[in-house]
């Protein structure tokens, strides 16, 4: 069996809620025998368990669901009603297990133990530098995360799992029935740590954003489903690109969409579309290239089975997901919402504006031009970290070496002399918002740029040579002679193999994946002339 074997047998798991722990068990033992062959989109993230009761089989539940969401995981689970052994001994198993994020599950009726749980989380902070999420809230700081358990076992449904007969049969207090959603209420924190949330919902129309077939019911017989389209519009604030893939009439479409007086979502909510009678596979790869996202980062939503089955099957990498689990999907969880985060999805709406406008020009030049850009570069500080972390944790493509920065690390960059600029961007149709990095660090008579990245929204517009050139004139300000860069290949990052060669830096050596190269501050360097640089 291959791993998109595997992938497809999750999926289908995932998609029936009746799913018994058994099949959870039976899959995981196939994912233990293939996990190496998972894709290179995948990431990796060690995940620990820490229980006031009997949490055996929830571990095996939660890394088979971790691959719905690309993830691959290590599980450490404590042993049994040990979570204060485990915390205050140094040497303890879950410390030389080194994770990624720790989960601290407890149990709200025992108020006596439950007193100690602050120190014992100002404890495993001090020692342990990841994310710890609580079922309560115990503790308020940065790096802890509060899931609600009581507001969960009611929203969910599972209060009939708790405290159940199965209490005093293994101190079980929550049954076996209930983990696969536990499981996946807890995912969406290890999806943030990992560095792989969802960025692109693409949506069915008929009998998904409303009742009824628009082409054969007419507009005025449909019923928009209201209740789903607000928590839709909900994600876009967010920062969720939204598109639709929909074997459709693109006039009956268009105009249910526009005029329908109950419709919540409107044309200019969406980024592209492709509203036709071709397969929808092929749509969904027509809908990454024009937006310029991996097919890893969609989820398709869908009423129709024979439609999520074959994108199941051609395209294990999207997260598929029928209309009515929407809600409980945590692939699009995230930590914090910057303000580029809740202007993203309007963003990819002007760049749809952008696109149709460049069809009127004879060229590019004369398009870019046009545009009438603005390039704002400024110094990290308290306003902007977050989003400077959070460009270095998820740019892939057009990140020369994939350094990745907590908002901490940056901080220590800063005081060791390091110097951090960011990148804005606006044009006519609107404001691209923070979205280019750069990191130096002064060496004698040359700087070495530590990175530079890029968001894939302003490629192809110049803006990456508007911020080198900066680089190299802040750089000869400062009496440098020399500025060096490195390129380390990646497989995601070939859009920006050739940036320092084309920006004319020699290259000096080959090694591993990783090039160097140097540019010599005597030659000449100038801003791209079709756009205007305010520092």
């Amino acid at each position: 069996m291959l791993f998109t074997d595997l992938q497809k047998k999750i999926s289908q798991l995932v998609a029936n809620p009746q799913s018994s722990f058994g099949k959870y068990l039976a899959i995981h033992k196939e994912l233990i025998d293939l996990r190496n062959q998972a894709p290179s989109y995948f990431r990796k993230i060690r995940v620990a368990f820490l229980g006031a009761f009997t949490l055996q089989g929830l571990p095996e539940i939660f890394s088979t669901r971790a691959v719905f969401h690309n993830l691959l995981t290590e599980v450490y689970l404590a042993p049994y009603s040990q979570i204060s052994q485990d915390i205050l001994n140094p040497n303890s198993g879950l410390y030389s297990f080194q994770p990624d994020i720790v989960y601290l599950i407890t149990d709200s009726n025992e108020k006596d133990k439950n007193s100690q749980v602050p120190l014992l989380i100002e404890k495993l902070l001090n020692v342990f530098k990841g994310r710890v999420v609580i079922l309560e809230n115990f503790y308020n700081h940065d790096r802890v995360s509060v899931l609600n358990f009581q507001d969960w076992l009611e929203k969910s449904g599972n209060k009939k799992y708790w405290y159940t007969k199965y209490k005093d049969l293994g101190d079980l207090r929550l049954a076996l029935d209930a983990f696969p959603d536990l499981a996946e209420a807890l995912m969406g924190y290890a999806v943030v740590v990992a560095g792989n949330p969802r960025k692109c919902l693409i949506l069915d129309l008929d009998n998904t954003l409303w009742q009824g077939v628009v082409g054969e019911d007419g507009v005025e017989k449909i019923i928009p489903d209201k209740k789903l389209q607000n928590y839709i519009l909900s994600l876009m604030k967010q920062g969720i690109i939204l598109a639709i893939n929909s074997k459709n009439n693109l006039e009956d479409a268009m105009e249910a969409i526009e005029k329908h007086p109950a419709m919540v979502l409107r044309k200019n909510n969406f980024a592209a579309w492709r509203i036709n009678w071709q397969n929808k596979d092929l749509n969904m790869r027509e809908l990454a290239e024009e937006l310029n996202l991996g097919l890893d980062s969609f989820v398709f939503v869908d009423d129709d089975s024979l439609q999520r089955a074959m994108i199941q099957s051609l395209m294990p990498e999207v997260a598929v997901v029928p209309p009515q689990f929407l809600e409980s999907f945590s692939g699009f969880t995230a930590f914090k919402v910057t303000e580029e985060d809740a202007r993203r999805g309007q963003m990819y709406v002007e760049d749809r504006q952008r696109r149709e406008s460049q069809g009127s020009f004879e060229n590019l030049d004369e398009f870019l031009s046009q545009l009438k850009m603005e390039v704002a570069i400024v110094s990290v500080d308290e306003n902007n970290l977050s989003r400077v972390s959070q460009l270095t944790q998820k740019t892939n493509q057009f990140n020369l070496t994939t350094h990745r920065y907590s908002e901490e690390e940056i901080k220590k960059f800063l005081q060791i002399g390091g110097k951090v600029w960011a990148l804005k961007v606006r044009d006519k149709f609107g404001d691209y918002g923070l979205t280019g990095v750069v990191m130096t660090e002064s060496q004698g008579h040359f700087w070495r740029i530590d990175n530079l990245l890029l968001s894939c929204r302003v490629l192809g517009r110049g803006v990456e040579n508007a911020l080198m050139a900066y680089i190299l004139e802040q750089a000869k300000k400062h009496g440098a002679s020399v500025v060096r860069g490195e390129y380390i290949s990646t497989k995601k990052n070939k859009p920006c193999e050739n940036f320092l060669a084309d920006a004319k830096f020699k290259l000096i050596s080959q090694k591993d994946g990783a090039s160097a190269y140097e540019y010599d501050l005597s030659q000449p360097f100038a801003y791209p002339h079709y756009l205007t640089v305010k520092v």
